[in-house]
């Protein structure tokens, strides 16, 4: 089939002289317009007064508009001049193209225009790049050599694209300059124009998804050391100290935007059978002024300071920073539960949070934000052309005793007043372990911290040094709004304890067993699926039982041990063991701490636990040492002072010598993290299960600062760079669908059913047996194992 040439005698008329009334061909008019306006190259269609620059344009319009439609009634011979759609459209369909719609009716040619739709390149790439920031440990620059080789991948599959087209319309006998100009028209786009930066991309995501960008803000002044390039050389240089800030408010509002979180969120968890659930079933909620509106958001504040360099590097100490997080309590359990749910608000260095006034400038904005979130009148926001009264009141602040106590403006844990909650002395709490004292009051605190503020030395008879700054938060007050941690209190610090001391009895003290056999006995043992990853480490040694060494296990592993330890013991452990006993009795409190749900009865079946468990630690391991300590001979002063490091370390190692041929239990004391228990059965009344708020998701999410800091290479600003890349990498998160079902494979093997040994099963359940299964040692459902 050969396509026939273009008529030169079609009617066109010249654009310049239109008053001649003449029309030419389009020889002829290039002719005319060389010799009577040589300085102009419009060209003008006769038919439709269009105006072209060209001619080549000029005659593709007017076999385009114009010839089709005069030869329209002509012989269908002429069908070759169809157009370049039209060729197409008459090619058969390939084996791995879908099959073109049925012909016939009124949407047939609708599907003609566009056969093959396509969602936007932008939209797609933006979401590819979403997903790489979520992993958190790619770099900036792996990320810029993602986007240059897509963009490689995607010319060379379009030019791919264009050489098949260009062979398809030859094979039609097309004309090549017609083929060309179709072609040269479809030109690449890069997908990540604007999305080439750190920068480029907050700014992209915060005008389409709402993201929040971080807020760098003055915090003070500081002298450094900066080169003076006249003088080549470093000189003291002023200069400013900042801290990154993301707005609550704005956090919130790009959660209430995914509709998913929002109806989870706005769900009424409240218990109706007695039943401790959730924060909804303790007196806090249930009495609070805002609880008679209807939506009110319960925020959850952490803090704590984090090494993000190498602890033993030269950064160490420079590089720490101060981390603040909040979460949102509105929503089940097993969503709260996530890491993703955990959203950052502050980061700074935590050297400038040693200054006076630090925490009072890092928290002043959150300050004022939750002034409005907490009125009578909350926060009107927009939400998909619907406004919405926005509430949210600070429910409680976690954190761990040493971080908790600097920002709620109380003493180190050291001091002779060391409880935030009462006013327990330590040497009352030394001589009887279940002691107790007056409860700290708003007023009586506030009266404690006017006396501090005029005599700074009276701040020992209180255990306050200042006011805390989120006590300008309504209805909030750090003498009654705060929580003890769990995680730090029991399996970083009493758990440790309970079985050092346990394990100092069975292998130092009566020699049943080695330290060898322990450690074969923690390695023997099944633990299971479950505690696969939180299996205990076999290190243990006899320096850690015959010295102040600790064991050397994480909290999640002292989890698991404190489980499993009778059966590692079994054998050894004779009827009335009292160590045991002891061991049994904290496995019980750590079994109702712990619980997801509780009733009046077991919080009252606790406090009985604690006071016995208390009893008998003092009675077992701080009593029987103190009769131990008259027979000592050792030269343990503790008031000596000895500044050559050889003689201490010769004392230390005659000590332990000592230790070891008398067997003289270690002195212990009464510490603080054991009268925290007294108070576990108020707060629990107070705000529902314990384990709803500790720190162990926000230790788990401080790990990503970990990552970040291996990839970062931006050492002058470290909390703005980290802080940009957890908000990129949280904005997955924030837009993922809560109800939806993930489901994660690690490495994957396929399989026809015949080929597997349990092919009778599938086929009973009517499963071909040439279906293809896919076969993993691992699996993860909503980001669990």
């Amino acid at each position: 089939m050969s396509s026939k040439p273009y008529d030169s005698t079609f009617p066109v008329s010249c654009g310049e002289c239109p008053h001649l009334g003449r029309v030419f061909g389009i020889e002829s008019l290039k002719q005319h317009y060389l010799e009577v306006h040589p300085s102009i190259g419009q060209l003008t269609c006769g038919s439709c007064a269009q105006i072209f620059f060209n001619k080549t344009s000029l005659i593709r319009h007017i076999k385009q508009q114009h010839e089709a439609k005069r030869n329209w009634t002509e012989d269908s011979s002429t069908a070759d001049r169809s157009s370049i759609g039209q060729a197409l459209a008459s090619q058969p369909p390939s084996p791995q193209s879908p099959p073109s719609p049925p012909s016939g009716g009124e949407d047939d040619t609708e599907s003609s225009e566009n056969p093959y739709p396509c969602g936007n390149l932008r939209d797609a790439a933006d979401k590819v790049l979403i997903n790489l920031r979520s992993v958190g440990t790619i770099t900036a620059k792996a990320i810029e050599r993602f986007q240059d080789g897509c963009n490689v991948l995607l010319r060379e599959q379009l030019n791919s694209t264009k050489n098949k087209v260009f062979k398809l319309l030859s094979e039609k006998n097309v004309p090549t300059t017609d083929i060309m100009e179709v072609l040269n028209s479809i030109t690449n786009e890069d997908p990540f124009t604007d999305l080439n930066s750190i920068q480029s991309q907050l700014e992209y995501y915060a005008n389409k998804y709402g993201l929040v960008k971080p807020q760098e803000m003055f915090l003070g002044t500081r002298l450094d050391q900066r080169l003076d390039p006249e003088t080549n050389t470093f000189l003291p240089t002023q200069v400013n100290e900042t801290f990154q800030y993301i707005s609550v408010i704005g956090t919130l509002k790009a959660l209430l935007s995914n509709e998913s979180k929002r109806t989870n969120m706005f769900k009424d968890y409240v218990s109706k059978d007695g039943v401790y659930r959730s924060f909804f079933d303790g007196k806090c909620f249930k009495d609070h002024p805002l609880s008679k509106h209807d939506n009110v958001l319960q925020i959850l504040f952490f803090y704590d300071e984090l090494e993000v360099a190498a602890a033993l590097g030269s950064k160490c100490i420079i590089h720490k920073l101060g981390v603040f997080f909040f979460q949102v309590l509105n929503g089940p359990p097993h969503l709260t539960s996530k890491l993703s749910s955990i959203h950052l608000l502050a980061l700074v260095y935590a050297d400038g949070m040693k200054k006076p006034g630090a925490f009072e400038k890092v928290l002043a904005p959150f300050v004022v934000e939750m002034k409005q979130l907490s009125s009578e009148e909350g926060l009107v926001i927009s939400l998909k052309d619907d406004h919405f009264t926005l509430r949210a009141v600070l429910a409680a602040v976690t954190a761990d005793t040493l971080a908790a106590h600097e920002l709620l403006g109380f003493l180190g844990p050291g001091a002779k007043y060391f409880c935030r909650l009462c006013m327990i002395d330590r040497q009352s709490f030394r001589q009887d372990g279940n002691a107790e004292a007056a409860m700290r009051t708003r007023e009586d605190h506030n009266r404690q911290v006017q006396n501090v503020l005029c005599v700074p030395a009276n701040s020992k008879l209180y255990g306050v040094k200042g006011d805390c700054p989120l006590n300008k938060v309504p209805y909030f007050h750090c003498v009654d709004g705060s929580v003890f941690d769990i995680f730090h209190d029991l399996l970083e610090g009493i758990v440790p304890s309970v079985l050092e001391f346990t394990l100092r009895n069975y292998i130092y003290m009566k020699e049943l067993l080695t330290v060898k056999d322990f450690n074969s006995k923690v390695i023997s043992f099944s633990y299971g699926v479950p505690d696969s990853k939180n299996k205990p480490s076999p290190n243990f040694m006899i320096e850690m039982l015959t010295s102040k060494k600790k064991l050397k296990q994480t909290g999640s592993q002292m989890w698991c041990l404190i489980r499993v330890f009778l059966f590692f013991l079994d054998e050894y452990v004779q009827e009335d063991d009292r160590y045991m006993e002891l061991v049994f009795n904290l496995q019980d409190v750590i079994k109702l701490v712990f619980s997801f749900q509780f009733t009046d009865v077991d919080l009252e079946n606790l406090d009985i636990m604690i006071h016995q468990f208390l009893q008998n630690f003092k009675t077992l391991h701080v009593d029987s040492c103190s009769v131990a300590e008259v027979e000592d001979n050792t030269n343990t002063d503790e008031e000596e002072n000895v500044d050559d490091p050889d003689v201490l370390e010769e004392i230390n190692v005659q000590g332990v010598a000592c230790r070891q041929r008398q067997k003289i239990p270690l002195t212990v004391h009464m510490f603080n993290k054991l009268h925290h228990l007294k108070h576990y059965s108020q707060i629990m009344r107070q705000r529902g299960p314990l384990v709803r708020m500790w720190c162990a998701k926000f230790e788990a999410s401080l790990k990503k600062f970990r990552q970040y800091a291996a990839i970062c290479c931006n050492f002058r600003n470290p909390p703005k760079s980290m802080a940009q890349m957890f908000q990129l990498s949280h904005l997955s998160a924030l837009l993922e669908d809560e109800d939806s079902i993930q489901v994660e494979f690690n490495s994957q093997e396929c399989f026809e059913v015949r080929q597997t040994n349990y092919a009778a099963l599938f086929l009973e359940k009517g499963i071909s047996e040439t279906t293809t299964i896919s076969l993993t040692n691992s699996a993860f459902l909503n980001g669990e194992d």
